[in-house]
C-alpha cells in the first residue's frame, strides 16, 4: 500500500500577500515596531562600517613574533570601510520614523552622502567660526588662518549605509518577521 500523500498549495499568492499587507497596515503599532527593529539592525551595520582614526582594528605580528594591535589611520583605510578623523559621521547615523511602518536610516552630517556615493566638491572658502582660527600643517609648519580657499576635490565611493543593509539583510528580515509574528499572536491572529 502506498503512503498517503498530502499536497499543500497556496492559491492566489498575490491576494494572500495583499491581505497580509492590509492586515499589517491595520496594525500601525505592530508595523512601526517591525520597521524599527529592522532599521536598528541597518543602523548598527552602517555604524560598524565606519572606523575612527586611532580605533583598534585588529592585530598583527611583529618581526620578533609579538602580537600587537593595529589602529585605523587616515590615509591607511581598512578595505571596504570608511575611516573618519573624528567619528562625527558614525555618531550621526540615526534610524527615524518617517510614517506608519516606515523608518529611514542615515546620517545627519551633510557630508554623509558624498562618502556613500562619491562625488566632486567645487572650489570653496572654509571659514573659521567667529573668534576661532583654522589650524593645519603645511610642509611641517603649523599655520593658523581665519579662512582658506579649498580647491575642490573628488571623493571616491566609500559606502557604509548600503553595506549596513546588504550585509545584514537576513537579520533585518528575521527581526521584522519576529516582531510582526509577536504582534499577530498578541492580537489573536495566530
Amino acid at each position: 500500500m502506498a503512503a498517503p500523500i498530502i499536497q499543500v498549495q497556496v492559491l492566489g499568492r498575490e491576494e494572500a500577500e495583499r491581505e497580509l499587507l492590509r492586515l499589517i497596515k491595520s496594525m500601525p503599532a505592530a508595523s512601526d515596531k517591525a520597521a524599527k527593529a529592522g532599521s536598528e539592525i541597518v543602523r548598527a551595520g552602517a555604524v560598524n562600517m565606519i572606523r575612527t582614526r586611532g580605533e583598534v582594528t585588529g592585530t598583527r605580528v611583529t618581526k620578533s613574533g609579538t602580537e600587537i594591535n593595529t589602529y585605523a589611520a587616515l590615509g591607511d583605510p581598512i578595505a571596504g570601510q570608511l575611516t573618519s578623523r573624528t567619528g562625527a559621521l558614525r555618531a550621526s547615523i540615526r534610524a527615524e520614523k518617517r510614517e506608519t511602518g516606515t523608518y529611514a536610516v542615515g546620517p545627519t552630517m551633510v557630508y554623509g552622502a558624498i562618502h556613500e556615493f562619491g562625488g566632486t566638491t567645487e572650489a570653496h572658502t572654509i571659514t573659521a567660526r567667529p573668534g576661532h582660527f583654522l589650524r593645519f600643517a603645511v610642509g611641517g609648519e603649523v599655520l593658523y588662518r581665519r579662512s582658506v580657499q579649498h580647491p575642490g576635490s573628488t571623493m571616491p565611493k566609500r559606502p557604509y549605509l548600503r553595506p549596513g543593509y546588504e550585509n545584514n539583510v537576513g537579520q533585518v528580515h528575521a527581526a521584522m518577521i519576529k516582531s510582526l509574528t509577536a504582534a499577530l499572536k498578541g492580537a489573536g491572529y495566530i
